[in-house]
Formats: C-alpha cells, sequence, structure tokens
C-alpha cells in the first residue's frame, strides 16, 4: 500500500501509512521479526519517495540489530540498513566478512536493492559484478532496471533486460519496461515488450508463471486489448489452481485477485478475497485486493480497506506463535499438576497448528503438541493425532511424551515400531534421557547403549550422561561419561567429536569433575588439526573456549584465543565471543572482580548480557545473590534483563526467586517464564491456563476443550 500510495503522489497517505506500520513493528516482542520488517519498511518508504522517513527507520533497524541475538543469520538487513543511513563502509564490510560464496551473494544483492532504490546505478553496477550466482545476478539486473525505469531511461532499461537470462526475472523486468513505453505514450513499443514478457512467463512455472501472465494481462487491459487480457487471465487461473500451500500459492492467489480487479471489477474480486476462511490467508488477500485498487485509482475504497485490514490485523495473532506459546502452557501446566487443563490446552495448541502454512513449522508445532497430550494422559488423542500426521519424529515427540506422562512400556513400544535407522535412533535418544527424567535410570542406560552406529550410539551415551549429571546421579553419570568418552574417540566424525566433548566437559563440571573436564578439552584440542573445513574449524575453536570456561580455566580460553590468532585456516571466532567464556572462567575460577569486568568490557550488547547473565548466575549458586541481582539490573536491553532475572530465578531460593520473576514477568511475554513459575508458584501456572481456555473458548464458540 506504501508503494501504491506513494506512485500516485499521495505522500500525506505514505507517511500516515509508514507511521501506522511502524507502530505495529513497534508491538512485536521478537526482535529478529522487528528488524527485518523495519528494513523493508525503510525500502518501501524509499521506494515511495520518503527518503527521510527511509533513513528515519534504518536508523532505528541499525539499533535494532545490536540487541538482536543472531547477527550472524541478520548480516545482509543490517548491510540494507546500514547503507540506507549512508554507512557504505559498514555495508560493504558486512558483505566481505562473509567468506561463504553463497552467503556473499545474498548480502551482495541487499546492497543491490539499497544502491538502486538510492539511485546510484554506478554504485549498483559495480556490485552486481562481484555476485557468482546467475540467478542472483539476474535478479540484481532486474533492480538495475526498475531504477533506469524510475529515472525515466527505458531505452537503457530495455538493453538492462537482455543481459537477464532468468525467466522469472527477465519477464517481471520486461513487464516494467512495457508499462513505462506505456506511460510515455509509445503504445507499440510497450506491446512489443509485452510480447516478450509474455514469452519468458510461459518458460516459467508455478508461481512465477501465473505472476508473470497477470502482469502481461494487465498491460494488455490497460491498452485496451480486453479478450487478450481475458484469455490470460483465464490461463493463469488455470496454472494457478494446482498449486500448492509450500509452493507459493498464497503469492499465486494474491496475483489472481489483483488481476481480477482489471477482468472483473473490484466488487467481484473482493467477494474472492471474503470467501477465504483461514484469517491470515484473507488478511493477505485483502492486501492484494487494496494495492490493485489503489493502482486502479480507487482511492478511497483502498484507503477504507487499509484502516480494515489494519483492525483485523492487530486483533489475529499469529498461528504459529499462538501454538507455540500454548504448547508451554500445557507442559507446565501439566507439570504444576493440572493434567485435565494441560490436555485442552494442548489440543488447542493442535488446532492452531493446522492453518500454520510453513510445512515445517506447522509439523513442528504439531508434534509437540503430541508430545503435550500424551504428557498430559490425553494418550488416545495424541496416537490418532501422529498417525494422521506421520511425519519423520512424530513418534519419537509421542514416545517421549508416553514416558513423561508415566506410561513407559507404551513409549518404549511406540519407539519400537520405528523403522527408519535415523529416526529410530533419535526416539532412542530421547527416550533415554525422557527415562532419566521420570527416575527410570536403568532403563535408560541399557536404551542409550542399545543406539546402532557409532555417531548415534556415542550421542545417545553423551546425551543420557548429561541428562544423569543434571538429575544429580553422579555415580550413575559419572560411569557413563567413560562409556560415552570411549565411544566418542571412535564415532568417526571429527567436528562431532569436538561438540560431543563439550557437552560431556559440560556433564562432568556438573558433577564436580573440573579436572576430567579440562582433559576432554585437551582431547578436543588435539582433534582440530583433522577439521579442514573454514567454518567448522570456527565452530569447533568456540566450543573448545566454551570447555576451557566452564571448566574454571581462564589460562585455557586465553590460550585459545591465541590459537585463534594464529590459525590461517579459520574463520575468526569474534572476540567478544572468548570474553564471555573468559569471564565464565574467572567466575569459576573464584574471581568475581575480574569476571564481572570482562564481562562488563564486551562491547556486542547481546553477547554483553548473556556473560553478565553467567556471571550472575555463578554468583548466586556461591551465596552472593545481591550481586548476582546488581549485575542482572545492569543489562541495558530491557529484554535480555527479564531474561537474566528469569535465569537467576531458577537458581535461587523460592522466596528471592518469586521477587526476581515477578520483576521480570513485567516486561517479558507471559509465557517465558512458565518454566520457572512451574516450580514457585504452580497454582498461577494453572490459573494462566484457565484463563486462557476461557479466552479461547469467547473467541471461538465453536471449539470446546475435549473431557
Amino acid at each position: 500500500m506504501i508503494t501504491c500510495f506513494g506512485r500516485l503522489g499521495q505522500q500525506a497517505a505514505v507517511r500516515s501509512m509508514t507511521d501506522r506500520a511502524a507502530s505495529l513493528i513497534a508491538s512485536f516482542v521478537d526482535v529478529e521479526r522487528q528488524l527485518t520488517s523495519l528494513v523493508a519498511l525503510v525500502e518501501r518508504a524509499a521506494d515511495a519517495g520518503e527518503g527521510v522517513e527511509a533513513v528515519r527507520w534504518a536508523e532505528r533497524a541499525v539499533s535494532v540489530y545490536q540487541g538482536c541475538p543472531r547477527q550472524e543469520a541478520h548480516r545482509a538487513t543490517y548491510a540494507r540498513a546500514s547503507a540506507y543511513v549512508g554507512d557504505w563502509d559498514a555495508a560493504e564490510a558486512a558483505a566481505g566478512s562473509v567468506r561463504h560464496e553463497d552467503g556473499q551473494d545474498t548480502v551482495l544483492v541487499a546492497l543491490v536493492a539499497a544502491a538502486t532504490l538510492q539511485g546510484d546505478i554506478l554504485r549498483a553496477e559495480r556490485l552486481i559484478g562481484a555476485v557468482q550466482a546467475e540467478f542472483r545476478g539476474d535478479a540484481s539486473r532486474s533492480m538495475i532496471v526498475q531504477a533506469l525505469i524510475a529515472r525515466g531511461d527505458p531505452v537503457r532499461a530495455m538493453r538492462a533486460c537482455r543481459a537477464i537470462s532468468t525467466p522469472e526475472e527477465r519477464a517481471g523486468s520486461l513487464i516494467g519496461v512495457a508499462k513505462a513505453w506505456q506511460r510515455s505514450g509509445r503504445t507499440d513499443r510497450a506491446l512489443s515488450a509485452a510480447d516478450d514478457a509474455l514469452a519468458a512467463a510461459r518458460r516459467c512455472t508455478g508461481r512465477a508463471r501465473v505472476v508473470g501472465l497477470t502482469g502481461v494481462m494487465s498491460l494488455y487491459a490497460d491498452t485496451g486489448a480486453h479478450e487478450q487480457a481475458r484469455a490470460l487471465f483465464e490461463e493463469a487461473r488455470t496454472v494457478a489452481e494446482p498449486i500448492r500451500a509450500d509452493d507459493g500459492r498464497l503469492e499465486a492467489m494474491s496475483s489472481i485477485v489483483a488481476a481480477a480487479v482489471l477482468v472483473e471489477g473490484g466488487e467481484a474480486a473482493e467477494s474472492r478475497c471474503r470467501t477465504r476462511a483461514e484469517p491470515g490467508e484473507r488478511l493477505v488477500l485483502m492486501t492484494a485486493l487494496a494495492r490493485a485498487l489503489a493502482s486502479a485509482g480507487e482511492l478511497t475504497r483502498a484507503a477504507e480497506l487499509a484502516d480494515e485490514i489494519e483492525r483485523d490485523a492487530r486483533a489475529v495473532s499469529d498461528p504459529r506463535s499462538s501454538a507455540l506459546s500454548l504448547i508451554q502452557l500445557s507442559w507446565w501446566t501439566a507439570e504444576a499438576g493440572d493434567l485435565h487443563a494441560a490436555g485442552a490446552v494442548a489440543e488447542r495448541a493442535a488446532a492452531q497448528a493446522v492453518p500454520v502454512t510453513d510445512r515445517t513449522d506447522r509439523w513442528a508445532a504439531l508434534s509437540q503438541a503430541i508430545r503435550c497430550l500424551a504428557r498430559a494422559g490425553a494418550t488416545r488423542r495424541a496416537e490418532s493425532l501422529a498417525r494422521s500426521n506421520p511425519e519423520r519424529g512424530t513418534a519419537a515427540e509421542l514416545a517421549e511424551g508416553l514416558i513423561l506422562g508415566g506410561e513407559v512400556e507404551r513409549g518404549e513400544s511406540v519407539v519400537r515400531m520405528i523403522n527408519d535407522p535415523w529416526e529410530l535412533s533419535d526416539a532412542l535418544c530421547r527416550t533415554a534421557r525422557a527415562l532419566v527424567y521420570v527416575g527410570e535410570y536403568d532403563r535408560a542406560e541399557r536404551t542409550a547403549r542399545s543406539v546402532e552406529g557409532s555417531f548415534q550410539h556415542a550421542s545417545a551415551l553423551v546425551r543420557t550422561a548429561s541428562a544423569l549429571a543434571f538429575a544429580g546421579e553422579e555415580g550413575r553419570a559419572r560411569s557413563l561419561i567413560d562409556e560415552a568418552e570411549a565411544a566418542i574417540r571412535v564415532m568417526g566424525h571429527n567436528l562431532g567429536m569436538v561438540e560431543h566433548f563439550k557437552i560431556l566437559a559440560g556433564a562432568a563440571v556438573r558433577i564436580g569433575d573440573r579436572d576430567r573436564a579440562l582433559a576432554m578439552a585437551d582431547e578436543a584440542l588435539r582433534v582440530m588439526p583433522k577439521i579442514l573445513s573454514e567454518d567448522r574449524r570456527s565452530a569447533a575453536w568456540s566450543w573448545i573456549a566454551k570447555m576451557f570456561g566452564l571448566a574454571g580455566d581462564p589460562s585455557g580460553v586465553e590460550q585459545v584465543g591465541r590459537m585463534i590468532a594464529e590459525d590461517m585456516y579459520t574463520e575468526q571466532v569474534k572476540d567478544d565471543e572468548l570474553a564471555g567464556y573468559l569471564a565464565i572462567a574467572l567466575a569459576r575460577a573464584n574471581e568475581p572482580d575480574r569476571a564481572e569486568g570482562v564481562a562488563r568490557s564486551i562491547a556486542d550488547r547481546r553477547q554483553r548480557a548473556e556473560a553478565l547473565t553467567e556471571v550472575a548466575i555463578l554468583f548466586a549458586q556461591a551465596g552472593d545473590v545481591s550481586r548476582a541481582e546488581s549485575v542482572a539490573a545492569s543489562i541495558e536491553d530491557r529484554q535480555q534483563q527479564c531474561a537474566a532475572l528469569t535465569a537467576l530465578a531458577e537458581v535461587t531460593a523460592p522466596a528471592v526467586a518469586r521477587l526476581l520473576l515477578a520483576t521480570a514477568l513485567r516486561s517479558m511475554p507471559w509465557d517465558d517464564g512458565l518454566h520457572v513459575l512451574a516450580r514457585l508458584a504452580p497454582e498461577a501456572v494453572q490459573a494462566i491456563a484457565h484463563e486462557v481456555l476461557r479466552d479461547h473458548a469467547r473467541d471461538d464458540a465453536g471449539w470446546a476443550p475435549a473431557t
């Protein structure tokens, strides 16, 4: 909508919508969603001619990035934001710091987008020269085409199209050129470009073909070729019909809705949208309709729809987030002792998972809901859901839930029915840990030892030993650590060996065997020369540094830092990450002042918060709760401070823990502290569950909890 109103010169509407979009983005709890949404808003504002607004929100995006928990995953987003605030050195440095060809291409394409939207064609062309993959290069060239069109140079844009070989990008670029010729009154050239675009579109498949066909159709409709437009509309509908959700069905349907405005009229197109039952899908299609109406000049109706869409968007929850919150609530309600409410909440979580569009996310939510149902004793419903959703891993979730719900025999029988070797190994490993949780230690050890395959066998022993150490079974853990360490040495995967030594070292520290943990760190160092991949060496170095940190050996962490600096075959581990491990090591070595000083010296806000949290936990475990609370309270980012207070509540006495958690709950999402609340105030978790069930019953009169 912002883009459409900008192209129509309605700048007041653009600024109003930009502010409203920013208000919605600010309500996101997830920092990563805030970041990506802000940068999308930046680009829409720039495309709509609001450069000042673009810079304003780009500055906000750069600020949000500093507190982002996974900065590496959002390097391209950061680069785009940096480019908009004029910091091209930072933007290009982000691209240059990516070692792998595929990842570097992703960042470069993002920078091309920023440069073209700013009108810096020379910089964009220079950046394209460094793009390796042909399809990404073509995507970048399409951006150049659009920028040239925006500058009123369709001749040069048409020449740029000739360098594009990918059908999807070629079709889209030619449609843009055709529209430019049409606006300038050159109908002959517009139709010639449209014919070329149609040929490219018909070389595409699925969603891309629908988008291309409807794009050419709009050109024919605008030039008065109504019969040709109608024929292309019907062709696009035929292509769109069999497209599945995983293959872009919603985007294809959005293109059909926009095309219907031109061929059938706005009322008929609106009727198509309103028949959609799923709220999220309906919102997407209504947004496409509003965009199409704005482009067709029906600004009043488009603005009315925009208001309606905003109201609905604020009222509708994201089904995936809702399902995951309900899963958390169900699990900890069962832990708090109310199995009936836990089962009802799990049933609702399963219902919320069904409309999730991404297949992987939907499966993950459903499988966890199955585990919660089994945990709550609703075993028949859990097994019925598992049979109707036979995805990989569902049986493991079901088995784990049954065991944790007290039905050990049934849980083990579910595992025995798994045929796939990899899935069976994963299920046995999870079963062993679940058996530890319910106190079936002999069964847990037998299950871990029964896993076949050297890698899987070692993994099962390591994770079961870790679970035993966490459960306080020192003697059993020590015995299984011996077996696990022997299994690691023959597992045949160098990076996996280092990772498993890291987990096992943590178990050794938990049972008080610091020397054993240090010996494992030394063993991991001996494996390092066999790891050749740069990114894998980087991960291994990080894990080894963490092992020395957990074992309370500051000199070991510093030694690893020097070895990393001398290693020319690895991606560098960040100094801030190493400083975090050093702070942990100093705290465990009973040097609290130095530990806190090192943690506070870390520049990266997220890693500084993580280091301060670890130091605070160690202070609390040593009995200095007031200092621990002071350290946690000094964390600048409110969300990270709440996480630190919650972590402290896990290791402090109930009276203190209640106060810490109460402070955290004022600012953090309600479901983040359930695991601690279940221990401190189980009646509160039960009350939350009943309130949530009442809310859902009011909002959805057609649903009632299963008895």
